[in-house]
């Protein structure tokens, strides 16, 4: 992501770090639309295979990437439950499609999963956390779970039980974004799922600054956020003036 700097009217890019963008999608909406839902897809369908009727544990729910596990769990017809540490989020999270919320600290938290699906556990658990929560979640995953851990946003070791694994026979697996979209075969099926979310209206990344998200924030739309941007640009510019030649070059 460092090699090539994209923040900026125009940006020299690889070839297969662009898509062309279609007629009938606003640029405003597919800008964030790409790194929120490929990340969600890689992880929830690539490596998890996650499938209709079944549950998925999405911690970290209200970042980008979560909002787009959950509409995209609700695509294929699974039952996404929101994992969070913030009880106020909750209304927003259900009326973004999860069909339950909880914290991932509640000791009931395997017993509330299996009362969803007749028994069973979750059968894919979708976590930006890991820290020492990972166990709880899965002491709450099936028998075979995939759990995937895309991020790290717990600043303590993650910590699992090797009962656990090996009697729910469970997979643990990280990623990384770009190792799947190098891969041109990979990086077409993620863009045509994502187009065919977006134009069916599955998938949504529109205008959001009406959705609190917390007891103070709220989600700005990219129009709110460029002018305070490019003011932020200017000041930081006018920090460092640069140093005019005269006609003797001096």
């Amino acid at each position: 992501m460092a090699s090539y700097g994209s923040y900026g009217e125009v940006a020299d890019m690889p070839a297969n770090r662009l898509t062309r963008n279609p007629d009938w999608l606003l640029h405003t909406d597919a800008a964030p639309a790409w790194i929120q839902y490929v990340t969600a897809y890689v992880g929830i369908i690539e490596i998890a295979n996650l499938k209709a009727g079944e549950t998925v544990m999405i911690n970290a729910p209200p970042s980008s990437v979560g909002i787009a596990a959950i509409q995209i769990a609700k695509m294929l017809g699974a039952k996404p439950v929101a994992i969070t540490t913030s009880p106020e989020k909750s209304i927003v999270l259900l009326g973004l499609g999860a069909v339950a919320v909880f914290s991932p600290a509640d000791a009931e938290l395997p017993k509330k999963i299996a009362d969803l699906r007749e028994g069973f556990g979750a059968r894919v658990i979708f976590d930006a956390v890991g820290g020492p929560g990972a166990a709880l979640l899965q002491s709450a995953a099936s028998v075979e779970a995939v759990h995937v851990i895309y991020g790290s946003l717990s600043d303590e070791n993650t910590e699992m039980s090797a009962m656990t694994l090996y009697a729910k026979r469970m997979t643990v697996r990280g990623f990384q974004l770009f190792k799947a979209t190098d891969d041109p075969f990979r990086r077409e099926a993620a863009i045509d799922f994502v187009f065919k979310g977006l134009r069916s209206g599955a998938l949504k990344t529109g205008d959001l600054k009406d959705v609190s998200v917390g007891s103070n924030r709220r989600v700005a739309p990219v129009s709110r956020i460029e002018p305070a941007d490019r003011q932020d640009r200017r000041y930081c510019l006018n920090q460092f003036p640069i140093k005019q030649e005269n006609n003797n070059g001096t």
